[in-house]
């Protein structure tokens, strides 16, 4: 009895591990799908940066990688978006940090899929009221 008991849990744990990963790839579908709609109501560019924009960032972050937390050597460093290009990040300046070169390949487009919905949310709500696009509800 107790054998079958540890069985059911161990196989209801495993349903609830296939059921956590299923939803949380049908949500970062949706995140995408999103992040796609807003890139094609208000696109972003890419842009050169001011030297002012990368003294700041730099003074700010205090000569540091955000990302492997060491000091920055300037003829090294790039500007990265916090939440990718690729994934419709802007050039906000809270969008913008400074990155060794190698540190901002390495990091590719990746982001964490609650950090982006947040964004999107954020770039969405800030769209010219005739940018956005009526919601129906149900």
């Amino acid at each position: 009895m107790e054998e079958d008991l540890i069985k059911r849990i161990n196989e209801t744990g495993q349903r609830a591990a296939r059921l956590k990963e299923q939803t949380s790839q049908e949500l970062w579908d949706l995140v995408m799908e999103c992040a796609s709609i807003l890139k094609e109501v208000h696109p972003t560019q890419r842009k050169l940066w001011l030297a002012e924009v990368v003294n700041e960032l730099y003074q700010v972050q205090k000569g540091l990688c955000p990302l492997c937390n060491t000091e920055l050597d300037p003829p090294l460093m790039q500007v990265d978006h916090i939440i990718p290009f690729t994934h419709g990040g802007g050039n906000e300046r809270s969008n913008l940090q400074l990155a060794h070169k190698t540190c901002n390949n390495q990091k590719r487009a990746k982001v964490d899929m609650m950090d982006l919905l947040k964004y999107l949310e954020c770039r969405y709500m800030n769209l010219p009221p005739n940018r956005r696009i009526r919601l129906i509800s149900p």
